[in-house]
């Protein structure tokens, strides 16, 4: 097989994997902070439970995007979003880790899963929580990825000089 048609084959199988963004923008979101039921699920241990990838791997088949701050573009958060479920620097918990108080998600989702299941993907800048097919809440620290790809973030990440 030459390489121009394997590469172009490769591209197109990679592709056809992304899960379709679609955007319902509503002017406010609805949600406020964390879900009641994230916050009384059981807890684990205080270890990093791996990557939003470990927790979602292909099963995402649309993201409905019902709000999104005025600092994103769809396409730019389209980028975002997508690179955020094949990013291997974002840490997976059964608690909230951070200490600030978070009101209004930054970005509010609602993740379509190839089973026909309906879970969240709720995002404050540096930090987030998503409900996976099973129903179980996670806390996510998305940190690096923040840094490097946010519209409002530094484009390099902070914790390599």
């Amino acid at each position: 097989m030459r390489p121009t048609l394997a590469a172009l084959m490769f591209v197109t199988a990679t592709h056809a994997a992304d899960p379709k963004i679609e955007f319902a923008k509503h002017p406010e979101p609805t949600t406020r902070g964390i879900p009641k039921e994230a916050k009384n699920q059981t807890k684990t241990g205080p270890h990093d439970q791996g990557t939003l990838t470990k927790h979602l791997g292909d099963s995402v088949q649309t993201i409905t995007v019902h709000y999104a701050s005025k600092d994103w573009t769809n396409d730019e958060l389209n980028k975002y979003i997508l690179g955020l479920l094949t990013d291997t620097t974002t840490a997976t918990y059964t608690f909230q880790i951070w200490s600030q108080v978070l009101t209004i998600p930054e970005v509010e989702c609602t993740l379509h899963f190839k089973d026909q299941k309906q879970g969240k993907l709720l995002l404050w800048q540096t930090c987030g929580c998503f409900q996976d097919p099973q129903g179980r809440w996670w806390f996510l620290s998305l940190f690096d990825h923040y840094h490097t790809h946010h519209p409002l973030g530094t484009r390099r990440n902070p914790k390599k000089p």
